[in-house]
């Protein structure tokens, strides 16, 4: 191992936490750094969002946003063809950092990225095949939507092998905890995501010309990535095929594989349910507010993004303090920042969505945003258990709590739908996740992954009961007609509770992990450089 590469190993090590004590702590808060930045890197594209997706849908119409808003849950579905690979190789690339192994990072890198490609022509194959059936059988739209959809979709499908390729680059620069360099290349191209349709929408009102704009986004992205892996890890720049990584990989991305599977299917079911049985245009009102309350998820996926690797790199995570101290804080902190964004969001629903979106999305949306931001708020939590079982090496367990979870989904989101329309959907999909958190908490504890002792010396019962207090509190103010006095009540119990969370439920460790989440930019000039971060630029 040259010296250039050992100074990156030992600075990926320490930023990880894996070394002696005082690299723990420096670890702390290099995670909240980069906790930091992911938060940022989601921000600022969901408000470029918020200002763009009203003129998409008035340009529209609900029925063509419809599909697009259906365009969109395809990427996310294009999941389960990645095969679990590109998790698989955050994990594998995050033990290679934490042993000091750069030179395997070549192997595991191209030998991904053939497996992805291969596997993305053959889904993007089947793909196509599948177009018609899902547009005359599964959506049942004809006349001029149906040729419009159709080709959108064919789009997309075309676009699948570039989409898993990217992630194993990505994943790379997470696992070195380069979440810098992520987000300097997702910002602009997630916004693009959400400009491009709104400039394709103006220069030309067709949902293929505005799904090509987002294809393109994404490659740009891909590009992006690919360059600054290999300007921050020269390795990579050899291509070495390891026939032996594909098990590696699989081994791990397998099971991932599985909740790749069912997962899209417990996240669009109920939009594709509800297009079915009540009409596209439901699917507007559902998937608007649905999806907003989604964007809440930043908050998780921020934190979780480090965690992940950092939880892999650890030798050994069974019953360690340190995996301890990790998980009831993330928990802690994840269940006070959403409790104040969700708090005024169930008193201001129906108020927020008439400015956004006008007064009949309002009267349609409200209530579904109301319900689905509860779901959000248990769903969130429960991503940090997910993400110690996956680390810990146990996606097994986590993709069959998804096999239980689907039954269980589909059982009650059936009637729900057809009783109390798109606001039974939103009570279906909280259910399905109150579900999921029971389980992976339970299985946290049963396998010793956590020390129980670490809830009350981190207060964490009494935060989550002060967290659902208010929630409950919020809840009960949206009887009140007059938004005006609801505006008033928010901003006391939402002040309330920053303060209370701030000075007594939170200690003094964890608000330095908040402070330190602030991140630094005055260093950019090193960002982009073949040398890595050094030890005093990750604090």
């Amino acid at each position: 191992m040259t010296k250039v590469q050992g100074e990156m190993a030992d600075a990926a090590q320490a930023s990880l936490g894996c070394t002696d004590p005082k690299a723990l702590k420096l670890g702390d808060k290099a995670l909240a750094r980069n906790t930091g930045f992911n938060l940022i890197g989601q921000l600022l594209p969901f408000a470029i969002g918020l200002l763009t997706i009203p003129f998409v849908v008035r340009t529209l119409g609900v029925d063509r946003f419809g599909v697009l808003s259906l365009a969109w849950a395809i990427l996310g579905y294009f999941t389960l063809f990645d095969l679990g690979l590109g998790r698989a190789t955050t994990k594998v690339a995050a033990e290679c950092f934490a042993r000091n192994d750069l030179e395997a990072l070549p192997k595991l890198a191209w030998t991904s990225i053939l497996v992805q490609v291969v596997i993305g022509l053959i889904g993007a194959g089947v793909s196509f095949a599948l177009v018609p059936l899902v547009v005359s059988s599964v959506l049942k739209l004809n006349g001029p939507i149906a040729v419009e959809a159709s080709q959108t979709f064919y789009i997309l499908c075309a676009a699948l092998p570039i989409v898993l390729a990217s992630n194993t680059y990505r994943g790379i620069l997470e696992a070195g905890q380069r979440f810098d360099l992520v987000n300097y290349v997702k910002v602009p191209t997630t916004a693009l995501l959400f400009v491009g349709p709104a400039v394709a929408v103006a220069l030309r009102n067709s949902l293929p010309v505005v799904v090509t704009s987002i294809v393109l986004s994404i490659v740009l992205s891909a590009v992006v990535y690919a360059l600054a892996a290999v300007r921050i890890f020269p390795s990579l720049r050899r291509l070495v095929y390891d026939g032996k990584m594909i098990r590696t990989l699989a081994n791990f991305g397998g099971w991932i594989t599985v909740s790749n599977v069912v997962g899209p299917l417990l996240t669009y079911t109920d939009r594709v349910l509800i297009g079915a049985h009540l009409s596209v245009a439901h699917t507007s009102y559902y998937s608007v507010p649905s999806d907003a309350a989604t964007r809440l998820w930043v908050f998780p996926r921020s934190l979780t993004s480090t965690l992940f690797p950092a939880f892999s790199s650890f030798d050994e995570l069974r019953a360690t303090d340190r995996v301890s101290q990790l998980y009831v804080r993330s928990l802690k902190l994840l269940a006070v920042a959403l409790a104040l964004a969700i708090g005024p969001l169930i008193v201001l629903a129906d108020v927020i969505l008439r400015v956004w979106m006008g007064a009949d999305f309002a009267v349609q949306s409200s209530p579904v945003l109301r319900i689905a931001v509860i779901g959000v708020l248990i769903n969130s939590i429960a991503w940090i258990p997910f993400n110690l079982l996956q680390g810990v090496g146990r996606p097994d367990l986590t993709a069959k709590f998804h096999l239980v979870e689907l039954p269980w989904y589909v059982g009650t989101l059936w009637p729900l739908v057809i009783y109390f329309g798109i606001c039974g959907a939103a009570i279906a999909w909280t259910l399905r996740h109150v579900l999921e958190a029971v389980l992976l908490f339970a299985s946290c504890h049963k396998l010793g992954l956590v020390f129980l002792d670490r809830y009350q010396r981190h207060d964490l019962t009494r935060t989550l009961a002060f967290v659902f207090g208010f929630i409950a509190a919020s809840c009960a103010t949206v009887v009140i007609p007059d938004p005006y006095i609801r505006l008033l009540l928010t901003a006391v119990l939402a002040g309330g509770f920053g303060w209370f969370g701030w000075n007594l439920l939170l200690n003094t460790d964890d608000r330095q992990f908040v402070l330190a989440s602030v991140p630094y930019l005055h260093r950019c000039n090193r960002l982009l450089s073949s040398e890595p971060l050094q030890a005093d630029d990750n604090v």
